[in-house]
C-alpha cells in the first residue's frame, strides 16, 4: 500500500508478529507512520511504514475475527470524532489549591500560637503544643502536630521581615517568644 491510501478508522490486514491480522488504524504517530490497534489481541500496534499493510479488511473479515476473540480484548475505543472549534476549558492546578490551602492552615496555627505566646514567656515547641492542647486551640488550626508547629515558625520568621516572632537558641534549645513591638 502507499501512505496516501491510509486513513485514521479504517482497519487493514497488517503482518504482526509474522502473523496477518486485522488492524485498526487509531490515530497518527507523532513519529511517522500510524498507531493502530490489533482485532485480534487488542493490543496496541505501531504501524512504521504503509508497506505493512496489505489491504483494506473488509467488514465480515473483521467481524468474523472479533466473534472469535474474548470481549474484554476487543478494542473498546473508537475512532476520533471529527474536531470542532468549541473553546478548551481553562486547566485548574491542583498543586495551587493545595498551596493555599497549607498556607491557610499555616496562618491558622500562627493566630493560635500568638494568643499563647506572650512578650516576657517564652516556650519551645512541644511546650506551645501542650499550651495549645490546655486551652482548646488545635482544633481552631487542623490538629496540627510538633512537626506542623515548628515549620509554621520557622517559615514565618525565615521568610517574613515583620513577623510577630522571635527565636532564641541557648544550650541547644529553642524557644519561641512574641516581639516586642516598636
Amino acid at each position: 500500500m502507499k501512505k496516501n491510501e491510509v486513513s485514521v478508522g479504517k482497519t487493514y490486514w497488517a503482518n504482526v508478529a509474522g502473523d496477518r491480522v486485522p488492524v485498526r488504524i487509531e490515530s497518527e504517530s507523532p513519529h511517522g507512520g500510524w498507531i493502530g490497534r490489533s482485532i485480534k489481541t487488542g493490543r496496541e500496534v505501531r504501524i512504521k511504514t504503509a508497506a505493512r499493510l496489505k489491504g483494506e479488511c473488509e467488514p465480515e473479515k473483521v467481524a468474523e475475527v472479533s466473534a472469535t476473540t474474548r470481549p474484554n480484548r476487543r478494542s473498546r475505543k473508537k475512532p476520533p470524532a471529527e474536531t470542532t472549534n468549541a473553546p478548551k476549558r481553562a486547566k485548574v492546578d491542583p498543586k495551587a489549591s493545595k498551596k493555599a490551602e497549607k498556607a491557610k492552615q499555616r496562618q491558622a496555627i500562627l493566630d493560635a500560637i500568638a494568643k499563647v505566646l506572650t512578650v516576657k514567656k517564652s516556650l519551645a515547641v512541644g511546650e506551645i503544643y501542650a499550651a495549645l492542647a490546655d486551652k482548646g486551640l488545635l482544633s481552631t488550626c487542623g490538629d496540627p502536630n510538633h512537626g506542623a508547629i515548628y515549620y509554621a515558625l520557622k517559615i514565618d520568621i525565615d521568610q517574613n521581615k515583620q513577623t510577630r516572632f522571635a527565636r532564641k537558641t541557648s544550650d541547644g534549645v529553642t524557644v519561641y517568644s512574641l516581639r516586642k513591638k516598636k
